[in-house]
C-alpha cells in the first residue's frame, strides 16, 4: 500500500506515523510547499518509509502525478481546497479522502456531486474523515444500527487542556472556528430536524477524576450527515460539545460583541479603513501567552432504543490523552488515527465501494473498533436498561 499526505502540519505527522507502522505499507509520501517542514518529520519520525516532497498544490499536473502513484491520497490541506483536490483525485483515477472536523456543508455537497462520476471511474472519495463527524458517526450509527428501534441518540464531545485554565487563547484552541460557535446546530426533536442557536442547550456533566464538573452545549453542524441519515426514526438526535465551566459565558461575550463575524466592518466612515472581526480576534490570542498544556479528548455517546421489545441503551465513553512522548496531541491523534484506518481500508478493499462514500455506511463498524483498540484507544461500551426519568 502506498499513501500521499498533502499537508505536513499536526496532523500530517500523526497520519505518517500511523501508516508507517503498518506491515502493509510500502511508502508514504508527505508533501508539503514547505521543504524544511517535511524534512523535519522524515528526520523527526526516522523511517525509511517517509519519501519527502516539496509541493505547490497549485501545480495540478504534479499533484495529480503523486495522486496516480499512491493507492490513497489523504489531505490536510485548508478546507478551501477539498473540491479542487477531489477533482484532481478523479483526474488521476485515485481514491482520495481528507481530514475536517465541522466541515462545511457547501463544501460537503460540491463533492457529492461528483459521485456518479467517480463511481464510474472505480474511485473511492470519502470527505471529512476525524475526529467529528467521522469517529463519533461511525460509533453513533454502529450502536443504534444493533437497535430493533430507536428513540435517542446524544453525542457529547470535548478536546480540552489537561490543566483547567481560565486563558482564553488556550480553550480555544487547538481547532478554534468561528463557525462553531455561532450560526445554528442541527438537532432532531420529536422525530422531526429543528435549528436551534449554537451555545444554547447547556447542560452539566459530571467527568471522571481529575476532570470533574463540565458543560456542554450546542455547537456547529457536525453531525448534520447523522441527523440526514436518521430523520423520521429517531424521535431524539442532538451533539454537544464539551467545554470546562465558565467557558459558555466567554463564547457568548465574544459572539454578542461581533467579534466572531468574518464579515467587513468599516471603522470608519469617512475613510476605507476595515476589518475583518474574527481575523481581529485570531491576531489578539496570538499575542496571549499560553503554557504548553498538554490535551485530552472526551467522548460520551449515548444511544437509547428496543431490542427483542426491551429498553436498552448504549453509551459508548473514552478520554484519549494523547502520545506525548511522539509528540502527539490527543486531538490530533483522535482525529489523525481514525482517518488513517479508513485510508488503510480503503486501500485493502475493505472498502469496497466506490463513488462519494459517506463514512458511517460503508465503514465496516467492528473492524474499525478493532483497530481503534489495537492503537491503544480505549473505548468503553456499557450495556444497560435506561434510566427513568423523573
Amino acid at each position: 500500500m502506498k499513501f500521499l499526505i498533502l499537508g505536513a502540519g499536526e496532523l500530517g505527522y500523526a497520519l505518517t506515523y500511523d501508516l508507517i507502522r503498518s506491515p502493509k505499507t510500502e511508502m508514504v509520501v508527505v508533501a508539503d510547499r514547505d521543504k524544511d517542514k517535511v524534512q523535519k518529520l522524515k528526520d523527526t519520525l526516522a523511517d525509511e518509509k517517509i519519501v519527502p516532497v516539496e509541493l505547490d498544490c497549485s501545480n495540478a499536473e504534479y499533484v495529480a502525478e503523486l495522486m496516480n502513484s499512491a493507492t490513497v491520497s489523504i489531505s490536510c490541506l485548508p478546507a478551501d481546497l477539498h473540491y479542487e483536490m477531489a477533482k484532481l483525485a478523479l483526474l488521476a483515477k485515485a481514491n482520495f479522502c481528507y481530514v475536517e472536523n465541522d466541515p462545511c456543508q457547501e463544501i460537503l455537497e460540491k463533492i457529492e456531486l461528483l459521485h456518479e462520476v467517480a463511481e464510474e471511474e472505480g474511485v473511492a472519495i470519502i470527505p471529512a474523515l476525524g475526529l467529528t463527524p467521522g469517529l463519533v458517526s461511525i460509533l453513533a450509527m454502529s450502536a443504534a444500527d444493533s437497535m430493533d428501534d430507536l428513540y435517542e441518540i446524544k453525542v457529547r464531545l470535548g478536546v480540552l487542556p489537561q490543566e483547567k485554565d481560565d486563558n482564553m487563547a488556550q480553550f480555544l484552541s487547538p481547532s478554534f472556528k468561528t463557525s462553531y460557535y455561532k450560526g445554528s446546530s442541527r438537532l432532531i426533536r420529536d422525530g422531526k430536524p429543528l435549528d436551534l442557536p449554537a451555545l444554547s442547550e447547556a447542560e452539566d456533566i459530571d467527568l471522571p477524576s481529575p476532570i470533574g464538573s463540565v458543560q456542554a452545549f450546542l455547537t456547529g453542524r457536525s453531525l448534520e450527515s447523522l441527523a440526514q441519515a436518521y430523520n423520521k426514526r429517531v424521535s431524539y438526535l442532538d451533539f454537544k460539545s464539551i467545554h470546562y465551566p465558565g467557558q459558555l459565558e466567554k463564547l457568548t461575550l465574544l459572539r454578542d460583541l461581533g467579534l466572531l463575524d468574518t464579515e467587513k466592518l468599516d471603522l470608519d466612515s469617512q475613510t476605507p479603513t476595515s476589518v475583518v472581526p474574527e481575523e481581529v480576534l485570531k491576531k489578539l490570542l496570538e499575542k496571549v501567552e499560553v503554557a504548553d498544556t498538554a490535551d485530552l479528548v472526551v467522548i460520551r455517546i449515548i444511544v437509547t432504543g428496543l431490542n427483542e421489545e426491551k429498553p436498552i441503551q448504549h453509551i459508548f465513553e473514552c478520554i484519549d490523552y494523547g502520545d506525548q512522548a511522539d509528540k502527539i496531541s490527543a486531538y490530533s491523534k483522535m482525529t489523525a488515527f481514525p482517518a488513517s484506518i479508513i485510508a488503510q481500508l480503503i486501500a485493502r478493499e475493505d472498502i469496497k465501494e466506490k463513488g462519494v462514500l459517506k463514512q458511517e455506511q460503508v465503514v465496516p463498524a467492528r473492524l474499525f473498533l478493532a483497530e481503534l483498540d489495537s492503537r491503544g484507544i480505549l473505548l468503553t461500551m456499557t450495556e444497560r436498561a435506561p434510566a427513568m426519568k423523573d
